[in-house]
């Protein structure tokens, strides 16, 4: 049996996440997949490279980490902020992940790009710039 590559293997997620309804079953039935065929250690580069084969198909996807649930007037204007970065991009899904050790501030994390404006990445470049 040829064993298929993590390009094709993210190709093929990718075809099947943008037409799925049921994320959870196919969550499971990669989940399953991976373990089967001894790939699990594969699963964060392959999402990274299933991330970035949606952002050329103009399908965006970050993760926003902040200190409290986001405002939709906040949402919004990330919306607006993706939007500049990624020209292409028609649908930007957003996943929100509330996290109290940020203090303050907002962490955009996509596949490619990273942009940390809460209280511990300033302190961390701080710390970094003196040192």
């Amino acid at each position: 049996m040829r064993t298929i590559t993590r390009g094709e293997l993210a190709n093929v997620l990718a075809t099947l996440v943008s037409e799925t309804k049921d994320q959870s079953t196919l969550a499971k039935r990669i989940a399953a997949f991976l373990v089967e065929t001894h790939q699990t250690r594969e699963l964060e580069q392959l999402m990274r490279d299933v991330r970035s084969l949606r952002e050329k198909q103009g399908q965006v996807e970050a993760t926003i980490t902040s200190a409290f649930p986001l405002s939709s007037d906040a949402k919004r204007q990330i919306e607006d902020l993706l939007a500049n970065h990624y020209p292409s991009g028609s649908t930007f899904i957003i996943n929100e992940e509330v996290n109290p050790e940020v203090l303050s501030g907002i962490k955009i994390k996509s596949s490619e790009k990273q942009l940390d404006e809460t209280a511990r990445g300033k302190l961390r470049r701080l710390t970094k710039a003196v040192v």
